[in-house]
């Protein structure tokens, strides 16, 4: 979960509006021919868009599946961007609604936080799941070149993302969060990756494992901290988090 640059208050406010009164979810599981042209679009560019891509996927594609005309879909999107805008929105209200969803559940602060990986594993249980359009997104669009309404879509979703961990792990590590929420969006945003080349869903219990260890750890740096973290010369500490420096015996050979 890469952290674009803030978005500008144009573009947040721009992806903050969402367009359709049905959520992701519901467009999907709607029966296409009930539904009017707008909604036939986007549900049609929500299938297509997450198994082949959104460069993969043309607007002639959309067009004929949708069973619309062209005329109507350029009235309705004016652009294959605007209609990816709009998608990625859908995306993001119906991911955050799932995340609420299992925090909610609980009062305790450490049992909010680890409620993330429990949404996340139900998420890669549902049938549809092909990973994370928005990480696609870091690596399909430039920040600088492309759409600014899809990059606003984009920025405003990673920035909410790192609120909501940064609340979460405030209320449970009041000491220490801004020390170790990047471990945290580090273990998230690995399993996202994990269960989309494995098609399996329990990379989230095993992070959440790893997570629980991290809430459970000292606020300072700790063994249980250090013992997630890879030994190798570019990472050279010792167990209590000290720089270990060569003796001068060492120096010498």
């Amino acid at each position: 979960m890469q952290a674009f640059p803030k978005a500008s208050k144009k573009n947040v406010a721009s992806a903050n509006l969402a367009q359709s009164p049905l959520t992701a979810g519901e467009l999907l599981q709607a029966d296409i021919s009930q539904l009017a042209p707008r909604d036939r679009i986007l549900r049609t560019a929500l299938i297509l868009f997450n198994q082949k891509g959104v460069h993969r996927t043309g607007t002639d594609l959309i067009i004929e599946q949708a069973g619309v005309a062209k005329m109507t879909f350029y009235r309705l999107f004016e652009s294959k961007a605007r209609l990816i805008a709009e998608c990625l929105r859908l995306r993001d209200g119906e991911w955050f609604s799932l995340l609420r969803k299992h925090i909610e559940r609980h009062k305790n602060p450490e049992l909010r936080v680890l409620a993330l990986f429990d949404a996340f594993e139900e998420w890669f249980r549902q049938p549809d799941y092909a990973g994370c359009p928005f990480i696609r997104g870091l690596y399909d669009f430039n920040i600088e070149e492309d759409d600014s309404e899809i990059v606003g879509v984009l920025q405003t979703h990673f920035a909410a993302i790192q609120d909501l961990l940064t609340e979460l792990l405030k209320a449970a590590r009041p000491k220490d969060y801004a020390a170790i929420a990047p471990l945290f969006m580090s273990l998230l945003s690995g399993s996202i990756v994990v269960a989309q080349v494995t098609g399996k869903s329990d990379i989230a219990r095993i992070n959440r494992e790893q997570a629980e260890a991290l809430l459970k750890a000292k606020p300072k740096r700790s063994k249980a901290y250090f013992a997630l973290r890879p030994r190798s010369e570019n990472f050279p500490f010792d167990a209590r988090g000290n720089r270990a420096v060569p003796s001068t015996s060492a120096l010498r050979t």
